[in-house]
């Protein structure tokens, strides 16, 4: 009987997007050994367009390195964070995140409400700002050229990625950082403030995003997050191009895989490599994740022996991949575009896979796709159905985005350009970003006042003098409007 999926809680994120070049180096140490706890990550490797990458990591030793525990809340609670600023911002992400009350942080996390558990999660989050990263790559972007092609960004230099900026509204010193002992006490509403280090920003904005499926990462071995990571994007892959019930399978190296998943150990011994990886994967294997494996020696001149091995996925991966579909707003586009596999012709597709029409709220845009210059764009109506089926929040953005794009001269082909910056996601103009910005804070602000008008707790203004523990003479809260909320706080 396979094994089961440990089910999420009300207040869990479903599906966390994780950056796809980023991801692949290596950061969390998901192990529990505490020789390999205190150890210095230095990985050099070259991207797929034979650039140098160099990466080093090194734990705090006083509070310990981003482990099992840290690995959770950065994809659980830290990443969907950012997430959510950025879609407020419509693309910009700042570097001052807000997390949330302590309270909704532990919700977030699945976790209990109390002292020791708001304590656990700023020790974790501590971690991750503690380990010194030194970095010297260059970055592929989601961005494109004119001709379609990723930009990179250089990013070198000596930073540690985030850093607590605050508990409600005190400010922590380097000194409360390094120590872990903060000197004051905290309430459980206070609201958690992250600081991203610039290049943390550029690294997190710039980058195409892999969706996971949280219900399945958090059901396996902590090893075994770190496969699932790595590989999932190509048991995607595999999944999106298996034609009928023809078998499909992916390749790596095992030398790939245990640069990029620092603790462990490489082999040459073939007993112990298939002893060692078939541990790692026996939580996919009993969750049909993984069907079955292969493995294939093979020797380089001047190289140590190293192996192919293969994967082909099994009905787990299909249900994991469904999940996302059903939960991730963005999952077609943003799977496209890391996976080159999936990025096959239309034409051979599967069947089930080949657009054959749409909604019939999406046919103004294939009319507005298929329309003659200048009111249209004269793209073919089997492509235009094809764009709005597998890119339909992209294709929405970029007609709308259109008129405010500096464009000089009108270009000689339109359409192809529009083709391009759908399936490339370009990004918008600042002009339609801004003007979008300024629509969503007059909602924003409109609602905020009928609340207010609405609610029988706060002022016009949605502030309240209340009494609390930690303030018994009176303080200022913002109202929640929240009439089960706001009756356990009495009035100053």
């Amino acid at each position: 009987m396979p094994q089961a999926l440990q089910p999420l809680k009300p207040k869990q994120h479903p599906v966390t997007p994780l950056p796809k070049f980023t991801t692949e180096l290596p950061f969390f140490y998901l192990t529990k050994r505490k020789d390999l706890l205190s150890q210095p990550i230095d990985f050099r490797s070259t991207d797929p367009q034979n650039k140098p990458v160099r990466w080093k990591v090194t734990p705090n030793p006083t509070i310990g390195a981003p482990g099992i525990e840290a690995h959770e809340v950065w994809v659980r609670l830290v990443k969907p964070a950012m997430d959510a600023e950025r879609e407020r911002l419509l693309g910009r992400l700042p570097s001052l995140i807000p997390l949330g009350s302590i309270r909704e942080c532990l919700r977030t996390l699945g976790r209990s409400i109390g002292g020791w558990e708001s304590r656990r999660l700023l020790k974790s989050i501590r971690q991750i700002g503690s380990a010194w990263c030194e970095a010297d790559f260059w970055m592929p972007t989601a961005e494109r050229d004119e001709e379609g092609r990723a930009l990179y960004r250089h990013i070198k230099g000596e930073f540690s990625r985030v850093s607590i900026y605050s508990i409600g509204s005190k400010h922590l010193t380097d000194e409360e950082l390094e120590e872990g002992n903060f000197s004051f006490d905290f309430d459980l509403e206070d609201t958690v403030y992250l600081l991203l280090h610039p290049h943390e920003v550029e690294m997190q904005k710039h980058q195409g995003q892999r969706p996971i499926d949280n219900e399945y990462l958090f059901s396996v071995s902590p090893a075994a997050r770190r496969w699932y990571e790595l590989l999932a994007p190509k048991i995607f892959g595999v999944m999106e191009n298996r034609r009928g019930q023809q078998e499909g399978f992916c390749e790596i190296r095992y030398s790939w895989y245990v640069e990029r998943h620092h603790t462990l150990k490489r082999h040459t011994e073939r007993y112990r490599v298939v002893e060692q990886m078939n541990d790692l994967i026996e939580d996919h294997k009993a969750l049909g994740y993984v069907e079955r494996v292969e493995y294939r020696a093979i020797r380089e001149p001047g190289q140590e022996v190293d192996f192919i091995i293969r994967y082909y996925p099994g009905e787990g991966a299909r249900n994991s991949i469904s999940r996302i579909r059903s939960r991730h707003p963005r999952k077609k586009r943003a799977a496209q575009q890391d996976l080159p596999l999936s990025q096959v012709a239309p034409s051979s597709l599967p069947p089930a896979e080949t657009p054959a029409g749409a909604e019939p709220e999406a046919e103004p845009l294939i009319a507005k796709l298929t329309g003659k210059p200048p009111e249209g764009f004269g793209i073919s109506e089997f492509k235009a159905r094809e764009l709005v089926k597998a890119y339909r929040e992209a294709v929405e953005e970029q007609l709308a985005a259109y008129p405010y794009r500096d464009l000089g001269k009108p270009r000689k082909n339109a359409a192809g350009w529009l083709i391009a910056a759908i399936e490339g996601n370009y990004s918008l103009p600042a002009t339609y970003l801004e003007e979008q910005e300024k629509k969503r804070q007059a909602a924003k602000s409109a609602s905020a006042r009928a609340a207010a008008a609405a609610c029988q707790f706060c002022d016009h203004s949605g502030w309240r003098r209340v009494i609390t523990p930690n303030h018994p003479n009176g303080a200022m809260k913002r109202c929640t409007h929240n009439p089960e909320t706001e009756a356990r706080y009495p009035n100053a």
